[in-house]
């Protein structure tokens, strides 16, 4: 069984494994969504050999300069009472040379103090904890931002809520 897939073989039965991030990148970028290009480690995979053979192969489409986002991806990261958001890593502009440190780092947040203490909070479980985590190329921006689909200051849930910014350095 595969422990990498790209963005587009990503199924409904991967979701589990690949986490709620993946699997919805995963199926905008199917539906013909702009999703930038990418890949999932599936949570789970543990043989070093094996990631690392399919690492290689994953990165074959992708020019040698280019650099990516990687992103952690839980199954359980988000859901109607809770939110991961800002909790576990994410890793923006990583060369192929750091995919590696980026892929630990996203895999290790998953346990770390924060998360854990935010687990408690909410009444999520604390034991077996792992992560899918997805692989991008980062694409060129002109500007950034996040979407709420339930307003962050009211609690309004018949509001979409969008807060964003120009990449400055690239307008002028």
């Amino acid at each position: 069984m595969r422990v990498i897939k790209s963005l587009e073989s990503l199924t409904h039965a991967d979701a589990p494994r690949a986490g709620g991030k993946a699997y919805n990148c995963a199926r905008l970028k199917q539906a013909g969504f702009p999703v930038p290009d990418g890949f999932v480690l599936l949570a789970g995979a543990s043989d070093g050999a094996l990631v690392a053979v399919e690492l290689e192969e994953a990165l074959r489409p992708f020019p040698e300069e280019t650099l990516f986002a990687v992103r952690s991806s839980a199954a359980d990261e988000d859901g109607a009472s809770h939110s991961f958001a800002g909790i576990h890593e994410t890793r923006l502009n990583v060369t192929r040379d750091g995919l590696a440190q980026a892929i630990d780092a996203c895999r290790a947040s998953v346990e770390s103090a924060q998360a854990l203490a935010y687990r408690r909070t909410q009444g999520l479980r604390t034991d077996r904890l792992e992560t899918g985590v997805l692989v991008q190329a980062m694409i060129r921006a002109v500007a950034s931002g996040v979407a709420f689909t339930i307003n962050p200051l009211t609690g309004g849930r018949e509001e979409l809520v969008i807060s964003a910014t120009w990449d400055w350095a690239k307008r002028w």
